[in-house]
């Protein structure tokens, strides 16, 4: 991920990023990292760390990882995020959530 941190300023578009306190390949430093790099560049994001929580949190197939309080609250932070920046118009579909 650190590698991309300089393509930042390019971003056009909201993020919105969901990560876990306990994944090892994206570290919560990193994190942090990005979302001061997104500030910095003016970048609209979101940003939600889940505690307790490893990489793969919402995978439901996978109960070793699975973490269903976080996966539940992720989802409805999508589903939000999806309604307020995937505007519909003459080249889309409208999406129901």
């Amino acid at each position: 991920m650190q590698e991309l941190f300089g393509q930042i300023r390019k971003i056009k578009c909201p993020v919105l990023g969901l990560y876990s306190d306990q994944d090892v390949s994206i570290p919560l430093g990193t994190v942090q990292q990005f979302q001061e790099l997104l500030t910095r560049y003016g970048v609209e994001h979101e940003i939600k760390v889940y505690p307790n929580s490893g990489h793969a949190f919402f995978r439901d197939m996978d109960p070793t990882v699975y973490k269903p309080d976080a996966a539940r609250d992720a989802w409805e932070l999508v589903t939000r995020f999806f309604a307020k920046h995937m505007k519909t118009g003459p080249h889309t579909k409208e999406i129901s959530l």
